[in-house]
């Protein structure tokens, strides 16, 4: 932990390993408990802080074990399914998104980023849905999440035939950034397809 708090992030990670290999090793052999979950989620939390790529399937692991030890632990659940995301594992992580948005109905950035999976893989009813609901329970005085939402479900309405919900997608979008050229356009698109 001194090294992971002092960004000695291959050190740390090399301690944690070693400690873990020491408890496997022991004879009975060591039963894991809930508290234990935090090694799994320091370990992966300094591999990512390396940003080595080579490191994300043990990344994954290591949230994975955490959260079999901690199940409850929404902190692991998260970066355990951005995890899979950024490993393209995207049914998987989609998995794991709904079950944190299970937990999170109204976050604003759970729903968003339980979208993405959903994106990547060209489930735009899904992903519009966990769009549309981003949009509306983000009551931030920024909006990041509903502009953003909003800038993502717009094409794919107008693609599923929903010009009249990206209206108002777009509609929001020029009304807070009114010198974006392609909010008005597709604006005007909606506007004249309804």
């Amino acid at each position: 932990r001194s090294n992971m708090l002092l960004s000695n992030y291959q050190q740390a990670i090399d301690a944690f390993q070693k400690f873990r290999s020491a408890r496997e090793a022991e004879n009975p052999p060591y039963q894991w408990t809930k508290a234990d979950g935090e090694l799994f989620w320091r370990t992966a939390n300094c591999m990512e802080a390396l940003k080595d790529s080579s490191y994300w399937s043990q990344i994954a692991d290591n949230y994975k074990r955490a959260l079999e030890l901690d199940p409850d632990d929404q902190r692991s659940l998260s970066a355990y399914a951005t995890t899979l995301h950024k490993l393209a594992r995207y049914a998987e992580a989609a998995v794991e998104f709904d079950k944190l948005v299970q937990k999170n109905t109204g976050d604003a950035r759970t729903l968003f980023n339980a979208s993405l999976p959903y994106l990547e893989s060209d489930n735009n009813q899904k992903a519009v849905e966990l769009l549309l609901k981003a949009a509306d329970a983000d009551t931030s005085a920024d909006a990041g999440y509903r502009s953003r939402a909003y800038k993502l479900a717009g094409p794919r309405l107008i693609k599923m035939g929903r010009t009249a919900e990206a209206q108002k997608c777009y509609r929001w979008l020029v009304e807070r950034e009114p010198d974006v050229c392609d909010h008005r356009q597709w604006y005007g698109f909606t506007l004249f397809s309804t």
